[in-house]
């Protein structure tokens, strides 16, 4: 337990530092804590006071009870604290509860806690009733397990419930122990098996910190994803990458609009003032050198802006014989920045198109709503992405293309653009089949339309 102790409250810290914000990943920082208390309670019985009771320099009676006082407070937040922050964690990181209902859950299941405090004596050497620790902490634990096993059952985002996944491995399995050993077994009066706990933690401590760096866990990543976004949209904030970018997919279109032979002046010519008007969108949207991602959040009329976004579309695809099949959805409106969901869908759209060389393309439009969620919902039958690339799209300046005028940039601006809107895009992938993207955003930023006028419910 001696090292086990700062291994833990290092996991805590962690969590801590890399994700402030989130409520979820707070808990588990919480959780971690406790339970170092608990092994930092074990320390002080076992190592700390003997030593100092052996020692006549420091073993006055004002030190000793000092440290006996730090054991009790640090075996209380362990043994009645641990139970409670855990499955706080859990109710966050699996639910969408309101804040009100999150408080009332909360202060809810703190009441054993103070019927402990009550039926305790709260002095050095503290004696715990294990049975009826096990009354409630045992049900706590429980339910934490079972709702982060059936979330990560129901998870429909395949990213998301890898994360999940890995999240389960890191937690259940130690916390599953602690709660046999130390609840159960001390129930029972089977006492010195909880002790195996201080190798579990360094197993765990071990497992943390290789997923951390490598897949990612409670929904962060180290060095490997978190620090690299981070860095590089700074540089991309004080550079003009963005604005590059967008410029660069209304010049390609402009440019293969003047070298394109047509027998319809009119809608050459509408297709040119469109493009033109998009690019002073994009000069006054990032005049000021991309200080961030400026969102001018407005609810978008889906049907509509889906079919306004193929009719821009159209020509250019007719041209590659690649056919458009519309499979609409639901009428819906969302709440996002029309702009950079526009730019996102681009982006997504000329990949697709890039990726098509076959006789036969096709590109699918769709969108519904899955499981409270809103999925815009664009197929290709295209190349497809290589296995060993499809986790690495969405790092910046990352490209699966070979020409220089591809700066990597654009899948990236959609994951952004993604993330300030709380969503996420999906992507699932197969050679010689084609590539699928779904535009996630949740569900509290879709109003159903009751009829075509637009009134909403």
């Amino acid at each position: 337990m001696l090292f086990a102790w700062p291994a833990l409250w290092t996991i805590a810290g962690l969590l801590w530092w890399y994700s402030p914000t989130q409520s979820g990943v707070r808990w588990a920082a919480l959780t971690a804590f406790c339970a170092g208390c608990g092994a930092m309670s074990v320390v002080i019985g076992d190592v700390v006071l003997p030593f100092l009771h052996g020692s006549s320099d420091m073993g006055t009676g004002r030190t000793l009870m000092c440290w006996r006082w730090i054991e009790v407070f640090t075996s209380i937040v362990s043994q009645w604290g641990l139970p409670f922050v855990f499955l706080q964690f859990a109710i966050r990181y699996t639910t969408k509860l309101s804040t009100l209902r999150l408080r009332i859950v909360t202060w809810a299941s703190a009441t054993p806690i103070f019927l402990m405090f009550l039926l305790t004596p709260i002095t050095p050497p503290i004696s715990y009733n294990f049975l009826f620790n096990l009354t409630w902490a045992g049900p706590y634990l429980a339910i934490a397990i079972t709702l982060l096993l059936l979330k990560e059952w129901k998870e429909s985002n395949g990213a998301m419930r890898s994360n999940r996944r890995f999240t389960n491995l890191i937690s259940i399995p130690p916390i599953t122990f602690h709660l046999v050993t130390n609840y159960v077994f001390r129930a029972v009066h089977i006492e010195n098996v909880w002790y195996w706990n201080g190798a579990i933690i360094w197993l765990v401590f071990g497992g943390f910190i290789w997923l951390l760096i490598r897949r990612g866990i409670f929904g962060i990543r180290l060095h490997a994803e978190q620090q690299r976004h981070d860095w590089s949209w700074k540089a991309v904030r004080t550079s003009t990458s963005i604005l590059h970018h967008a410029l660069k997919n209304e010049l390609n279109k402009i440019n293969w609009l003047l070298g394109k032979q047509t027998t319809d002046p009119l809608s050459y010519q509408n297709e040119m003032q469109q493009s033109i008007e998009h690019l002073h969108v994009v000069l006054n949207r990032l005049h000021r050198q991309t200080a961030d991602i400026d969102m001018r959040e407005e609810l978008i009329d889906v049907p509509t802006f889906v079919a306004r976004f193929l009719n821009d579309q159209h020509t250019k695809a007719e041209s590659k014989g690649v056919a458009i099949e519309l499979f609409g959805g639901p009428d819906v409106s969302l709440c996002a920045d029309e702009f950079h969901v526009k730019e996102s869908l681009r982006n997504v759209w000329n990949n697709a198109l890039e990726s098509i060389q076959r006789a036969e393309g096709r590109i699918q439009i769709s969108w519904e709503l899955h499981r409270g969620d809103f999925v815009l919902m664009v197929k290709d039958n295209g190349c497809g992405i290589p296995e060993t690339e499809v986790r690495d799209i969405f790092q910046p300046y990352f490209s699966t293309k070979s020409t220089s005028e591809n700066y990597g940039f654009g899948l990236f601006y959609v994951y952004e653009v993604m993330k300030r809107h709380q969503g996420w895009i999906d992507v699932t992938s197969k050679i010689d089949v084609g590539t699928t993207m779904k535009f996630v955003f949740p569900r509290k930023r879709v109003q159903i339309m009751k009829n075509k006028e637009g009134a909403r419910q």
